[in-house]
């Protein structure tokens, strides 16, 4: 009698020991799927957005796209050279590239939650600690990151383009012609009974 109560007492410490041996994968095949979105990934696409000045200073369009790189986490000269090719004219106006600009948020997932806190107004925080706006000065390869997942859609390129004819009416048309995929979003104020409309491009 003794000895098949030693039995069952074993086989039950052979099954609590089993449990105890599979709970903590299930337990981190739980937390690796919740976390999952906080790890870097590879980038493979990034946004180019085209932004258009005219000789008054002021932006007058701005072309947004979503743009698969050849190389990952690099945006080749080659492609960069390309993409400025395509996007330097509007109608009859010419454009020269002016300045080139990249947001690449490579924050690191240890870093989260200092960077949710940060205290905006220090902005000495902002530019040396979480500083994820850079430049290029000559047309060269952009090395993008990898970034964490959920964020990974931030990664932008910026092209600023300026009109190529320095002598070019500032007010002349440089929007360019309706067409399908451009869109005109009507916004009406009626303040003070003083009825506006204004016509936003996208």
């Amino acid at each position: 009698m003794f000895f098949l109560m030693s039995m069952k007492e074993n086989e039950n410490e052979n099954e609590n020991e089993n449990n105890l041996n599979t709970d903590w994968i299930n337990e981190f095949e739980i937390n690796d799927n919740i976390y999952k979105y906080f790890y870097k990934t590879n980038i493979k696409n990034v946004n180019i957005n085209n932004i258009y000045i005219n000789n008054n200073r002021e932006i007058i369009y701005i072309n947004k796209s979503r743009y698969e790189l050849k190389s990952i986490n690099i945006l080749l000269k080659e492609e960069l050279i390309e993409i400025i090719k395509k996007n330097i004219q509007i109608n009859d106006n010419l454009f020269k590239i002016f300045s080139i600009k990249y947001f690449n948020f490579d924050l690191d997932e240890e870093n989260i939650s200092t960077f949710i806190n940060l205290d905006v107004n220090n902005i000495n925080n902002l530019n040396n600690d979480y500083n994820y706006f850079n430049g290029i000065s000559t047309l060269e390869n952009i090395k993008i990151n990898n970034t964490i997942k959920m964020f990974e859609k931030l990664n932008t390129i910026y092209l600023f383009y300026v009109l190529d004819n320095p002598n070019a009416n500032p007010n002349a048309n440089t929007k360019p012609k309706t067409h399908s995929n451009t869109k005109k979003i009507y916004l009406n104020n009626t303040l003070n009974n003083n009825r506006k409309t204004a016509k936003i491009y996208i």
